[in-house]
């Protein structure tokens, strides 16, 4: 069972908030260059993630698309949280894959406070003034 997500309605829910803000951010240029495809086949709770980058903007969906993956990763749900942290290593190296410029890019936008079961909405809502 996830530490992170409660089911695959919430893990939706903060992904999609993620993929927003960072299928435009220049840190995916890399991804672009390389015309990468790529698919995290999550499991616990299941989800299909596709983020193709063959042109901007780069496209994320959660439903399987008409071309083949150019890196398709296996992965729980809590892996791919801690991927996206930085806190899960990619190997030697990771930019041969073109992963690395996804995950950087999504690094600064990615809430820590998903950790403890927050939603997107909840890291974007201001803070209340004392």
């Amino acid at each position: 069972m996830s530490r992170i997500y409660a089911d695959a309605d919430q893990l939706v829910d903060v992904y999609g908030a993620m993929f927003e803000r960072v299928t435009e951010d220049d840190s995916i240029d890399d991804l672009v260059e390389q015309q990468m495809v790529i698919n995290f086949r999550l499991n616990d709770p299941a989800a299909d993630i596709w983020v193709d980058g063959r042109s901007r903007p780069v496209v994320t969906t959660f439903e399987s698309i008409d071309v083949d993956a150019t890196l398709t990763a296996d992965l729980s749900a809590d892996s791919m949280h801690e991927l996206l942290l930085g806190a899960l290593p990619l190997g030697k190296r990771p930019t041969t894959f073109g992963v690395l410029p996804f995950t950087r890019g999504g690094w600064p936008v990615f809430p820590r406070r998903q950790s403890r079961g927050e939603t997107w909405r909840d890291a974007r809502r201001p803070k209340a003034s004392s």
